[in-house]
C-alpha cells in the first residue's frame, strides 16, 4: 500500500470515532420555578384529611421521556423538593438539575412527564400509588449546553394525592346496607 492510502485509511477511522463525539446533545434546565422562563409550577401532595402541603425534601421528582408506549426515566433528571428552609414557599419547587440527552441534538422535540413520589419507595418510581403521580405529557424542544430548553411555561405543576383505601369490611357494609333499603322499599 502506498503512503497516501495509509493516511486515507488512518483519516477515515479517525473520522469514523471523532464525529459521534462532536454532536452536540440536548439539554433541558429541570426547574419548576424559573421566572425568566416563565415558568410556576408548584406541586401539592395532600392525605385526604388536611389541606394540601407542600412535599419538600421527602420526596423525589424525576422527568420520564414517552418512548414509544413507555415512559422511561431520563438519567441525571432524579432530584428532591427544596427545603422550606430557603423561603416561603420554596418546598412547592423541585432543587434545579441541567439534564443532558446525550441521543438528542439541540433543537429535537421529546415528550415528557414529570413524577414525584415519596422516599419512603427508594430513589425508583414506585408506578402509580397512593402517594405517587405523573403529570400530564409535555414537550420541549431542547437546547444546548449555552442556551439550555426549560420546562414550558404552561406546565402545571403536580398533585400528589395521598388516598386511603377503602377497607373490604366497609365496602361489605355499604353493600348491605343498601340492599337492605332497597328490601324494605319493596
Amino acid at each position: 500500500m502506498t503512503i497516501l492510502m495509509k493516511k486515507l485509511i488512518l483519516l477515515l477511522i479517525t473520522l469514523f470515532f471523532i464525529t459521534p463525539c462532536s454532536h452536540g446533545q440536548g439539554v433541558l434546565y429541570f426547574s419548576t420555578f424559573n421566572p425568566a422562563a416563565g415558568v410556576n409550577a408548584p406541586t401539592w401532595a395532600s392525605d385526604f384529611f388536611s389541606p394540601p402541603f407542600p412535599p419538600g425534601p421527602d420526596y423525589y421528582a424525576e422527568l420520564e421521556m414517552l418512548s414509544g408506549p413507555l415512559l422511561l426515566p431520563v438519567a441525571g433528571s432524579l432530584t428532591t423538593f427544596q427545603s422550606a428552609t430557603l423561603g416561603v414557599g420554596a418546598d412547592h419547587y423541585v432543587v434545579p438539575v441541567t439534564v443532558q440527552f446525550p441521543d438528542f441534538s439541540p433543537g429535537t422535540s421529546v415528550t415528557l412527564a414529570m413524577r414525584g413520589w415519596h422516599k419512603h419507595w427508594g430513589p425508583t418510581f414506585p408506578g402509580e400509588s397512593s402517594d405517587s403521580r405523573t403529570s400530564t405529557f409535555f414537550t420541549v424542544v431542547l437546547g444546548d449546553q449555552a442556551n439550555p430548553a426549560n420546562l414550558p411555561s404552561s406546565f402545571d405543576g403536580l398533585f400528589i394525592g395521598i388516598v386511603p383505601e377503602p377497607s373490604t369490611v366497609v365496602l361489605g357494609l355499604v353493600g348491605s346496607s343498601l340492599l337492605f333499603f332497597l328490601r324494605r322499599k319493596s
